[in-house]
């Protein structure tokens, strides 16, 4: 009786085994398919993201290669930051396309002349010098790379590896055994590199690893150029025209001057020439609470400059024109505390000195003439 009970206990208990084991069976194999399908789909949706970005990436890419081309190729006086910041924004570069367009226009009217020449107002930038930069003349002995100038337009994502397959352990490997789900994560990574292994990516950062992970093709960033100005005809240079009477005036006086500079003279007019200029450069000393130079030149160079310059001053006060003036001001402002001196003083004796001429007694007279200043 008691073999026949153990017996029938020992036949459940292989029944409930087997029972058990054969479900457990099953329940793994049914997760294992749903997760190979899982893994499957999600490769699957990778791929078609990858493929969608790379394409889409690469319209974008290359519309901007194209403005950079453009604006390479017509206006390559640009800093680089404009550059990238007008081939960056669709409306800042259709701007930039209407001031070439503008400026293209104004040498259709002015025959002879180079865009170079009077295009480009638009551009309000300055050199390290302080001087206009012209957008249509490059200044630096190489342009730069095309490669990293689209680098300034793109911004560089980081991307984070796929992590590398990891060894189970025991309470995984217990779940997995009991039919428990694997984490999706790590269904993701297995997804990830089988993207990975098939497209020969590895593991460095890369945009397609990117794309696969939803991530969306990049966007031109956002830069802020110069802002473009009106589009005007440069104003003509200024005609001096300086005369030859007045030029040799003021150079012959400057000169009479210079010998007086020089030291002791008998010359009467070179003598009271030097005496009006130390009074006056005592008396702006004076009224401007300064220390001014005792000579307004070192050399004949100098000497020669100073006389084109207030010639200059002259010629431009005789007209009315506000331009003219605002010239006036601005070669005065460029002189020296004591060629500024210099100037009141051909001013100052200028009218007479021209009656002296080279004769002897015209020179005396004229000496007689300045003793009274």
């Amino acid at each position: 009786m008691a073999r026949e009970i153990r017996e029938g206990l020992m036949a459940a208990a292989t029944g409930l085994i087997e029972g058990f084991g054969t479900t457990m069976m099953r329940n793994v194999e049914q997760r294992d398919k749903e997760e190979r399908e899982f893994v499957r789909s999600q490769a699957s949706l990778m791929r078609e993201r990858i493929a969608k970005g790379r394409a889409k990436q690469s319209k974008l890419e290359n519309e901007v290669r194209s403005r950079l081309t453009t604006i390479e190729t017509t206006t390559p006086g640009l800093l680089d930051s404009d550059k990238i910041a007008y081939a960056s924004d669709g409306g800042s570069f259709n701007a930039y396309q209407n001031a070439v367009a503008k400026d293209k226009q104004l040498i259709a009217q002015s025959p002879g002349k180079k865009i170079e020449d009077i295009g480009g107002t638009w551009y309000n930038q300055k050199d390290e010098a302080g001087k206009r930069i012209n957008p249509y003349v490059r200044k630096s002995a190489e342009a730069t790379a095309m490669a990293t100038l689209m680098e300034g337009v793109f911004p560089k994502v980081s991307i984070a590896p796929t992590p590398e397959k990891e060894e189970e352990t025991t309470s995984e490997l217990l779940n997995r055994i009991f039919g428990g789900d694997t984490d999706p994560n790590k269904l993701l990574d297995i997804a990830e590199r089988k993207v990975v292994s098939q497209r020969g990516i590895g593991k460095v950062q890369n945009l397609d690893l990117y794309y696969a992970r939803g991530g969306q093709a990049i966007q031109p960033s956002a830069k802020v150029g110069t802002p473009i100005g009106p589009v005007t005809a440069k104003q003509a240079d200024l005609n001096y025209e300086i005369s030859g009477t007045t030029q040799d005036r003021v150079t012959r006086i400057i000169t009479e001057l210079g010998r007086g500079l020089v030291g002791p003279t008998e010359d009467k007019v070179s003598m009271q020439l030097n005496r009006i200029y130390q009074r006056g450069r005592k008396d702006r000393e004076q009224r401007d609470g300064i220390k001014i130079e005792t000579s307004p030149f070192k050399n004949s160079e100098e000497l020669s400059d100073l006389s084109l310059t207030i010639s200059k001053i002259l010629t431009l006060r005789r007209k009315s024109d506000k331009r003219a003036q605002k010239e006036v001001k601005k070669l005065i402002n460029s002189l020296a505390p004591s060629q500024k001196v210099v100037l009141d003083l051909v001013q100052t004796v200028g009218p007479e000195y021209i009656k002296s001429g080279k004769d002897l007694a015209d020179r005396v007279q004229f000496a007689q003439l300045l003793s009274i200043y």
